[in-house]
């Protein structure tokens, strides 16, 4: 689906993909670094597209790129999807961010999160962190998700920890986070 807004924060902005995004998408998919903290991937230019196409058309499914302000630069990606309104949840990920800035990395989660619990008006987040991915399982601990045992994604053959996060959780740890984020250094 194409969120017609942008979804603004103070250092980064979240708009929906595009295919003039195809190429940035998949070169992040495909950048080595980012690779050892995702499950594999195989892809040209022209599947990129099919897939931005098939996602854009797609119902309760949103894939935003993020845009630091400062330079304009696309950095990251992000998404929401599956997004089950009558049991008021959803999963997120797709979460790449080309930035060692931890305000940056926090700031992106926190407007996804608010986006989901606000706008969509859901009570619940689920998703799945590669069980090596140090810094994606202190992010999400820090935002107040739970974790499963290590079990192994069935789909990669690769171990991975389930992650969810309540509505109620996320209020909790939600000023504490844009202190951290929103207060001048």
């Amino acid at each position: 689906m194409i969120y017609d807004k942008i979804i603004s924060g103070r250092y980064v902005d979240l708009r929906s993909a595009t295919l003039d995004d195809a190429e940035f998408t998949l070169s992040i998919r495909l950048d080595p670094e980012i690779r050892k903290c995702f499950p594999p991937f195989e892809g040209t230019l022209e599947t990129q597209k099919a897939w931005l196409t098939s996602q854009m058309q797609k119902d309760n499914d949103y894939f935003f790129v993020v845009i630091e302000k400062s330079t304009g630069e696309r950095i990251g990606t992000v998404s929401v999807y599956d997004i089950d309104f009558e049991k008021r949840d959803a999963e997120t990920g797709r979460y790449v961010i080309k930035s060692e800035n931890p305000i940056i990395v926090a700031e992106v989660m926190l407007l996804l999160h608010k986006f989901v619990f606000e706008e969509l008006d859901l009570q619940k987040i689920h998703g799945f962190v590669l069980s090596h991915n140090k810094r994606a399982i202190r992010l999400n601990k820090f935002f107040g998700a739970t974790f499963s045992s290590e079990i192994i994604d069935e789909k990669n053959n690769i171990p991975v920890f389930q992650t969810k996060l309540l509505r109620e959780n996320f209020q909790k740890v939600a000023s504490k986070i844009s202190k951290y984020i929103y207060t001048e250094k």
